[in-house]
């Protein structure tokens, strides 16, 4: 069986970037339109990986639990435990996610379906991948979320000094490299149309769900009518 995809709507974030910035780099003729959801980084960058490195959050966030969770519920309450930024935007689209993502263990515990071994090598690719975003020739749609630090702090494993840590990492360190970032991709990809969040999330989709939506919408009925389909 083949599968022709004829033209279509893609939407990105960061993970599938590898992915569907090549596909629209190799395939112009195939994509109507493209939107990334906080996704167009540049991850292999120097300056990305210098950037970063300085982020004070992942040595502060404590070890998941030493006996697999067992519940589905305890699963989900011991990752927004750890993850804050998690628990900002947690819902029924996440739990739903969620049960697809994991699986029971022999123990009877629940643990993630994906090994360590995958997410490292997607986690390596994605780190040493440069999307050739000025090759891509289809009208593309950039939403970036400028994040102030507030959704990764935890009351239950920080403390006062650790919180302000991090809010001066992303007051003085991460969004002045974004905002910096921001306009190099302008400049680079001038026919791209970009949105800027202030105060965003990384699931803007879904914490900034209304003007995300709404800016997609716009920019995918705007002056062009979707003219082919997925064809068997």
């Amino acid at each position: 069986m083949i599968c022709l995809i004829y033209i279509v709507n893609i939407y990105s974030r960061t993970i599938l970037i590898i992915e569907l910035s090549r596909f629209a780099s190799l395939y112009p003729g195939r994509i109507h339109k493209l939107v990334f959801l906080d996704a167009a980084y540049d991850c292999n960058s120097p300056e990305y990986k210098a950037e970063y490195a300085k982020n004070p959050v992942p040595s502060m966030i404590p070890p998941w639990p030493a006996e697999n969770p067992a519940t589905i519920a305890a699963y989900a309450a011991a990752v927004t435990r750890l993850y804050p930024s998690l628990a900002a935007i947690w819902g029924e689209a996440m739990e739903e996610n969620l049960k697809h993502s994991i699986k029971e263990s022999p123990d009877g515990g629940w643990v993630d379906k994906m090994s360590d071994a995958i997410n490292n090598a997607i986690r390596e690719t994605v780190d040493s991948y440069t999307a050739p975003y000025t090759e891509i020739q289809a009208p593309l749609l950039s939403i970036f979320a400028i994040r102030d630090g507030s959704d990764y702090l935890s009351s239950e494993y920080m403390s006062a000094d650790q919180k302000a840590q991090v809010l001066d990492y992303f007051k003085t360190v991460l969004t002045p490299h974004v905002q910096q970032y921001i306009e190099q991709f302008r400049r680079a990809i001038p026919n791209a149309r970009v949105i800027v969040i202030p105060n965003g999330h990384h699931y803007c989709f879904i914490k900034q769900k209304e003007p995300v939506f709404n800016e997609m919408k716009m920019f995918l009925l705007d002056g062009q009518q979707v003219v082919g389909s997925a064809r068997p």
